[in-house]
C-alpha cells in the first residue's frame, strides 16, 4: 500500500522515488563527498591552467595540490594539516574492485 503525507511514518527524505528530480540529485552525492565540505574561489583562468599543468606534471590531481597548499598555509599558522592530500581514483577506476595491475 503506498504511503501518503497523512501517514505518520511518511518521510519524503527517506523515499527518493517521491522526491523531485532536484531533491534526488541532492541526496545522491558521490561517496567521496560524504562528510566533506566544499572550499573554493574564483581566480584568473591562468591559475586554473597552471594547477592543471602542475597536476599533470606531478601525476596528481588539482584537488590534491590544493589540499597540499591549504595544509602548508594552515600548518604555518599552527593549525595542523587537516586536508587530505591523497589522490583518489576517478571515473571507472573509483568503482574497480581489484587494484590496478593485479
Amino acid at each position: 500500500m503506498p504511503r501518503s503525507p497523512s501517514d505518520t511514518t511518511f518521510d519524503p527524505a527517506a523515499d527518493p522515488a517521491s522526491a523531485s528530480p532536484k531533491r534526488r540529485a541532492a541526496t545522491s552525492a558521490q561517496r567521496s563527498r560524504i562528510g566533506a565540505a566544499w572550499v573554493g574561489g574564483y581566480f584568473d583562468p591562468a591559475v586554473s591552467l597552471g594547477l592543471k599543468m602542475l597536476a599533470l606534471k606531478e601525476g596528481t590531481t588539482v584537488q590534491a595540490l590544493i589540499g597540499r597548499a591549504l595544509n602548508d598555509l594552515l600548518e604555518s599558522h599552527g593549525l595542523g594539516r587537516p586536508a587530505s592530500e591523497t589522490v583518489l581514483p576517478r571515473g571507472a577506476a573509483a568503482w574497480r574492485r581489484d587494484p590496478p595491475g593485479s
